[in-house]
Order: C-alpha cells, then sequence, then structure tokens
C-alpha cells in the first residue's frame, strides 16, 4: 500500500453505487462521508486527489445534470481550519490537502480503541463549548445520535448496525442517557 498515494486515487465501486442510489438528494457532506468511510486510508479525512477521482467518475456517469455540482467549491467554502467543531455543515481541514466532516481533535483524540462513550464525551465537550453547537437533535446538550453514528463509523471503522446495537445497550445499562423523546435525532449524552 506504501505507495498508493503516488498514483491517482481509483474511487471505491461501493461509494459510487450509494451516490448513484441517492441521486439529486446526495448532499455533499454525504459524499464525502461515504468516501471517508467506506475509502479511507490511515489519515485523517480525503485528499483533494480522491475527491477530483470521485468526481470524475460520477460526471462520467452524468450524476450531476441530477446530483449536486461544483462539489469541490462547495467543499472549499465550508471548510474551515479549526481543530475543534464549529457547526453543522462545515467541514475541517485535518491535514495538507486533507478535508473531512470530523474536526482534527475528533481524529485526534478518537480511534477504534474507543467505545461510544469515549465518542460522546469528546464530541460533547466540543459541541457543547461551539457557540453554535448542533442543528440536529433539537435544542439541549450531549451529542446528536446521528453525528454520532456517523464518526464513529469513520473514525473507529464502526460498522453503523454495531454501533447502533451498543447504543442501545449503553443506554439500556445506563451508561449513557439518550433523550426521551423518540424522535430520530435524539440527543445522546454521559450520566450527570
Amino acid at each position: 500500500m506504501g505507495d498508493s498515494h503516488v498514483t491517482d486515487p481509483e474511487p471505491n465501486d461501493y461509494v459510487i453505487e450509494q451516490a448513484e442510489r441517492e441521486g439529486e438528494s446526495l448532499l455533499v457532506g454525504e459524499l464525502l462521508l461515504y468516501i471517508e468511510r467506506y475509502d479511507g486510508d490511515e489519515r485523517p479525512g480525503v485528499s483533494n486527489a480522491q475527491l477530483d477521482a470521485y468526481v470524475e467518475a460520477l460526471a462520467e456517469k452524468n450524476f450531476f445534470a441530477r446530483g449536486p455540482s461544483n462539489v469541490r467549491e462547495q467543499i472549499e467554502r465550508r471548510t474551515d481550519g479549526s481543530e475543534t467543531w464549529v457547526e453543522e455543515d462545515t467541514f475541517y481541514r485535518v491535514g495538507t490537502d486533507r478535508v473531512s466532516n470530523f474536526p482534527k481533535r475528533w481524529h485526534e483524540q478518537l480511534g477504534p480503541d474507543d467505545d461510544l462513550r469515549a465518542f460522546v464525551r469528546v464530541m460533547a465537550e466540543d459541541i457543547e463549548t461551539s457557540p453554535h453547537g448542533t442543528d440536529r437533535g433539537g435544542q439541549g446538550r450531549g451529542v446528536p445520535e446521528q453525528l454520532l453514528l456517523d464518526a464513529a463509523t469513520v473514525l473507529a471503522d464502526y460498522d453503523r448496525g454495531d454501533a447502533k446495537t451498543e447504543l442501545e445497550e449503553l443506554r439500556d445499562r445506563d451508561e449513557l442517557v439518550m433523550d426521551a423523546d423518540m424522535n430520530r435525532e435524539g440527543r445522546v449524552q454521559l450520566p450527570e
């Protein structure tokens, strides 16, 4: 694998299929998330070259006639140099020419050895001290459930279903607290 960054990256077919399945409802952040989740390497985030390879592959399939166009520009416009959480819909610079859905601090502090409680601790600390917090999951403290599951699949290679199961088990053991309202975008936090 050592020389893989020298050659032009080959897009992962599964990511392309997922993008095509979503079609025009695909958000730029979701495309980036799919690449991070299914085609990441040991470095944080996605390289510009990787992103370009996906955009080209999708353009060849005429995807942008109905999906998002100017993907790179959209991402650039919403990319922040902050190492900690800024707000929803922000992308983060996590290295030279590398961008991620998640801030650098999360990449540095969270990984395959961490369980979801560690994710909630690190993420909540950032989100709750950010001036904007998150729009998802209603008002309140803690981490929006979807954001938690997304971060676990990228930063710790969780399978999304496994992460959801672990989340429910931790909740049942009162090791994590979830909002009482059963909306899809509930928030998760550590017990007081």
